[in-house]
């Protein structure tokens, strides 16, 4: 679900890095509520051991736009992906046996 990285590129003036244990976490959390069937947010004060900051969006739907326009519409969620303390991003999806696509966004900086 690389969707977000670019409309953070549309709407600032900075770019994120993938970082890879931030992509692991997100695995985590994608499948956990993809196999709970409900949204919910993880305990993100663990990453702060490494990061000064961090920030999640979960979401899901029916195709990858449907749940980039529920983040980029969501004022909250906008903010994590401009957020320019956020300079490492984390994403992944499972979609589930329905095709509904489960997300995590893990944010840190």
């Amino acid at each position: 679900m690389a969707v977000s990285p670019r409309k953070r590129v549309s709407a600032t003036t900075w770019t994120t890095t993938i970082e890879a244990n931030l992509v692991t976490y997100a695995q985590g959390q994608a499948q956990a509520i993809a196999s709970a069937g409900q949204l919910f947010h993880s305990d993100i004060s663990v990453l702060l051991g490494a990061w000064n900051t961090a920030g999640e969006n979960v979401g899901f739907g029916p195709s990858v736009g449907t749940v980039h326009d529920a983040f980029v519409n969501s004022p909250h969620h906008y903010e994590n992906l401009v957020n320019p303390a956020f300079t490492h991003i984390g994403i992944a999806t499972v979609i589930d046996g329905s095709g509904r696509i489960w997300t995590s966004h893990n944010f840190a900086g």
